[in-house]
């Protein structure tokens, strides 16, 4: 997490600590080392949290964008292999307030041939109402609490994936590249867990936190992998990859979850506005 610099010269702290001790000497280097690797942690928490909130102020005012979304989910065992992909968009304006979401889900053949559709859902909100299209059935007004399949387990709205990083600033690292702010968690052992529940990724997953029990087994995150593509001009968030693994640990068998998402924003801000379908 941490770029640090450790060019500390002990012929320079000799000069200048010519009457002191050796132990002296590392005594006070060590503390010099501790303030400047506390100096550094400040500065990164501060820059992460200092861009987050510009990106989240900058996501208020923006007048409408349009996102791509792609999802390969994965089961990995000695009995089961399972590939599946979800494709999907996501419109947003202002005003009036709309969301538009649709997805759909098919599986993969042992070739990674697309089979037909196994499920789709698409979702409309208004300021006033919810409308939710399941499996092409037609429209229908819903409740907007109601769960209706998994592929809507988690918002995938750049505000709701930056919200992600709000409280958790210190495990943000931060690097540039060209015009892009990159932002991505750095984290093991128990803290890659505990960001995996916060970001409510399990939820997301072929199998789930639920499932764990009924195999009697354990759980242990094995990769999680964030980025945030934000531009340092406009501090917008151009695209984000998502990139988490996990493993349950059952008496009779091991299974390897894992999930990829991509979101891409190829359009804000269209003085033509968004597309949406009609609901009535």
């Amino acid at each position: 997490m941490l770029h640090r610099n450790w060019l500390y010269s002990s012929v320079t702290l000799s000069i200048l600590l010519g009457a002191c001790s050796i132990t002296d000497v590392e005594q006070e280097e060590t503390l010099i080392l501790s303030d400047e690797i506390e100096d550094k942690e400040d500065l990164f928490v501060n820059q992460s949290q200092s861009i987050i909130k510009n990106t989240i102020d900058v996501e208020k005012e923006l007048k409408n964008y349009e996102a791509t979304i792609k999802i390969t989910d994965f089961i990995s065992s000695q009995t089961k292999q399972v590939e599946k992909v979800t494709e999907g968009a996501l419109a947003y304006q202002k005003e009036p307030e709309i969301t538009y979401t649709t997805f759909s889900r098919y599986g993969l053949d042992q070739e990674g041939n697309e089979e037909k559709v196994e499920e789709s859902l698409s979702v409309l909100a208004t300021e006033a109402a919810f409308f939710s299209n399941y499996n092409g059935e037609g429209w229908e007004e819903s409740n907007s609490d109601v769960e209706f399949s998994s592929l809507l387990s988690l918002h995938y709205s750049p505000k709701a994936q930056l919200s992600l990083l709000q409280g958790i600033s210190e495990f943000v690292s931060v690097r540039e590249y060209d015009d892009l702010y990159i932002l991505s968690i750095e984290a093991n052992g128990d803290d890659l867990d505990d960001m995996a529940l916060h970001m409510e990724l399990f939820d997301q997953s072929l199998l789930g936190i639920e499932d764990i029990p009924q195999h009697e087994g354990t759980f242990e995150v094995s990769q999680l992998d964030f980025l945030l593509f934000i531009n340092k001009d406009s501090f917008q968030l151009e695209k984000s990859t998502t990139v988490f693994e996990f493993v349950i640990h059952a008496p009779n068998e091991e299974y390897a979850i894992r999930k990829n998402v991509t979101v891409t924003r190829p359009s804000v801000n269209n003085p033509e506005g968004i597309q949406y379908p009609s609901v009535h």
